[in-house]
């Protein structure tokens, strides 16, 4: 197995929609309405990633395993108003179901620490579903804090 982390491109925007779209369905399935989860569509996530090169405050990242996105990363500036300015936040970190327990999270992880490091960013913040004990489960270098808050759920 043959792992490389680089920076997203705009022709690797349908995998990265297509990972997104299958993550939520299975992750968020019995958390988030099913009918939303039914409604995903690849083509419409592809259309709102293709956007997001126009972000030159954010990074996107993907993981590849043999040639074949496997799942990204998503990180920039924090969205929370009383954030420090040096304060980061790991926007979101996708893997396709297939490649869960692949070492996948922590490249991408690893990957995106080091940049938001190397542009002066000291402390980064990660939002989860309270009920994605996945998500919750594989942030052994997160301090949980118990902050809350309520957000509108969009993929």
């Amino acid at each position: 197995m043959s792992m490389l982390v680089r920076d997203a491109t705009p022709d690797d925007v349908h995998a990265i929609a297509e990972i997104h779209v299958a993550s939520w369905q299975s992750t968020y399935k019995g958390i988030v309405p099913q009918e939303f989860l039914d409604t995903m569509s690849v083509d419409d996530s592809a259309a709102r990633w293709m956007r997001s090169f126009s972000r030159t405050t954010c990074k996107l990242i993907v993981a590849e395993i043999d040639d074949v996105i496997v799942g990204w990363c998503y990180s920039g500036y924090c969205r929370d108003d009383d954030a420090h300015p040096t304060t980061a936040e790991l926007w979101a970190i996708y893997i396709h179901p297939n490649a869960i327990q692949r070492g996948v999270g922590q490249a991408l992880w690893k990957n995106a620490k080091e940049s938001l490091a190397s542009i002066g960013y000291t402390h980064v913040i990660v939002w989860v579903l309270k009920e994605n004990l996945q998500a919750i489960g594989s942030t052994e270098d997160w301090l949980a804090t118990g902050r809350c808050r309520k957000d509108d759920c969009y993929p």
